[in-house]
C-alpha cells in the first residue's frame, strides 16, 4: 500500500540454500540475534533509569558484543540508522566508528538495528525497527527473525 509521506520499514531476513545449514553460521547468526536484542535491552534499560542514550552508545554496545565472540574484525558497517520519511531517515545512526552519534534517542525516534558480521566467501545480518514510544525502544513490525532460515 503506497502512503504519501509514511514512514518506511527496513528490515532484513537472512537465510542459507542447502541441505543443511553449517553449525558454524547458526552460531554465528545465533551471535548476531544476541547483539542484536541486547542493543534494545541496553536502550531500554538506559532510558528506564533516566539516562541519556546516544546512538554511539548503542553501537559501542552492540560492537563489544560481538567483539567478546571474536567477530570484531568482520564487523563492517554501523548498527543502524534513523528512519522516517526515507528509509535512511536524517534521525539519530546507531554509530560510533565512522560518524559518531551523540544526539540521544528521544521520544519518536525511529532507527533500525542491523548488526552484521562479513567474511571474504559470506555475509550476514538481522535488521529490525524500532521506534520510542512512552520512553520505551518498541520494535515494530512481526515477530523479529530468530533461526536462520534454510532454503533448499
Amino acid at each position: 500500500m503506497e502512503t504519501p509521506e509514511a514512514v518506511y520499514a527496513d528490515i532484513s531476513w537472512a537465510g542459507f540454500t542447502g541441505k543443511t545449514v553449517p553449525e558454524k553460521l547458526v552460531s554465528e547468526f545465533e551471535t548476531l540475534v544476541r547483539a542484536r536484542d541486547a542493543a534494545v535491552s541496553y536502550i531500554k534499560s538506559g532510558l528506564a533509569e533516566g539516562k541519556a542514550v546516544t546512538g554511539r552508545d548503542v553501537d559501542a554496545h552492540v560492537k563489544s558484543i560481538l567483539a567478546g565472540a571474536g567477530y570484531g574484525g568482520a564487523v563492517r558497517h554501523r548498527t543502524g540508522h534513523g528512519i522516517d520519511t526515507s528509509v535512511h531517515g536524517s534521525g539519530v545512526n546507531m554509530d560510533s566508528v565512522e560518524f559518531p552519534d551523540e544526539r540521544l534517542l528521544l521520544e519518536g525516534s525511529c532507527f533500525s538495528v542491523e548488526p552484521g558480521i562479513y567474511f571474504a566467501e559470506y555475509g550476514m545480518r538481522t535488521e529490525i525497527n524500532v521506534v520510542i514510544t512512552g520512553a520505551q525502544p518498541v520494535v515494530t513490525g512481526q515477530e523479529p527473525q530468530r533461526e536462520l532460515l534454510r532454503f533448499h
